[in-house]
This record gives structure tokens, C-alpha cells and sequence, in this order.
């Protein structure tokens, strides 16, 4: 009986870790473009094709920023392992202008045919630039991401920040901030 309980324990604490996702956990389960909790076609998990929970469907998803490393320079969402197979520039823009002052590279690993810079509300939000494997991001044209993670991302109103990720066709086509960083 003690070995079962055990066993259970285990499982209970290792699932979420190989890539089963968090049903409770809101930062793990898609959103559609209108809000809505499910993407058409969504199974338990929503949003996600077939019986793999780890493959996103096409649709708009949410994914939560999970943590920040000044010293290397990264940047982890929590949907990495849902999103593997993108590999992005994330941006970050504070002036009003839109002028591009720091950035950092975020691990969601993906060949794209060519770096495009996506729209983005210049009055403070992240853009995320999409890139080849083979470039890093001062090869993009971003620098100084150190610093601006030491200072905790000024302006933002939370640690976490959400982002929306948008899959057309099983591949990433965008990746956005869904919050202005300024505001209540």
C-alpha cells in the first residue's frame, strides 16, 4: 500500500513536468482570438489537435512569461514546450515613437524563411521579431537586454506578463503582448 501511495505521489508531481500541461492553471490553456476558452475543434486542453496535448491547434493561444535571466540573457515562457518549434526575438519598446531599445532572445526554436518585425502599439509594448536559428539578437539589431532585466522590466505591471500567441497551419505566426504595460 505504502509503494502505491508513493507511486502516486510521484506521478502527481512529474506529470506537469513532461509537457502534460495544467488544467488549473490559466496561463496554460488557450484562449481564442475572441476570448473565448477553447479554439474550434479543442479536446480537454483546448485548442490542441489529436490526442497530444503538447501540439496547439490553429487558433490564438495565451502563454504566461515564466521567468527572466539577466546573466544569459533569456527570456523562458511557459509554453515552450506547447510552442517548440518557433524561435523568436522578443523586443521590448518604451518611447513613444516606437524606437527599438532592448531586447532578448526567447528559446521557442523554429527556421523561418526570413526576420520580420510584427506590428506593435509603440506606447510601450513587446513586438516580437521572428528569426532563423542561426541568428542571435544583437545579429537582429537588439542590445542591452541585461540591463533592462536587472531593472525588472520598467514600466510593467507584472512579472509575468502574458502574451498571445497566434498558430495558422501548426506554425507560430505571431507572438504578442496582451497587456499595455502602463495603466492600472
Amino acid at each position: 500500500m505504502g509503494v502505491v501511495a508513493v507511486a502516486a505521489v510521484l506521478l502527481a508531481l512529474f506529470a506537469p513536468a513532461c509537457g502534460q500541461g495544467d488544467k488549473e492553471s490559466g496561463s496554460r490553456l488557450p484562449t481564442s482570438a475572441t476570448g473565448e476558452e477553447d479554439v474550434e475543434g479543442a479536446g480537454d486542453y483546448g485548442g490542441t489537435r489529436g490526442d497530444d496535448p503538447d501540439v496547439l491547434g490553429d487558433g490564438t493561444h495565451e502563454v504566461q512569461v515564466v521567468s527572466v535571466d539577466p546573466r544569459s540573457d533569456t527570456v523562458t515562457l511557459d509554453g515552450v514546450q506547447v510552442l517548440e518549434g518557433t524561435e523568436a526575438v522578443l523586443a521590448y519598446l518604451a518611447d513613444t515613437d516606437g524606437q527599438q531599445l532592448e531586447g532578448a532572445q526567447v528559446y521557442l526554436r523554429n527556421r523561418v524563411e526570413a526576420p520580420r518585425e510584427l506590428p506593435v502599439d509603440p506606447g510601450g509594448e513587446f513586438a516580437v521579431v521572428f528569426g532563423a536559428s542561426c541568428c542571435d539578437p544583437e545579429d537582429l539589431g537588439w542590445h542591452g537586454f541585461s540591463e533592462l532585466a536587472g531593472d525588472g522590466f520598467p514600466g510593467l505591471r507584472s512579472a509575468n506578463p502574458p502574451f498571445e500567441a497566434t498558430i495558422d497551419g501548426g506554425v507560430v505566426t505571431s507572438l504578442v503582448q496582451l497587456h499595455l504595460p502602463q495603466g492600472g
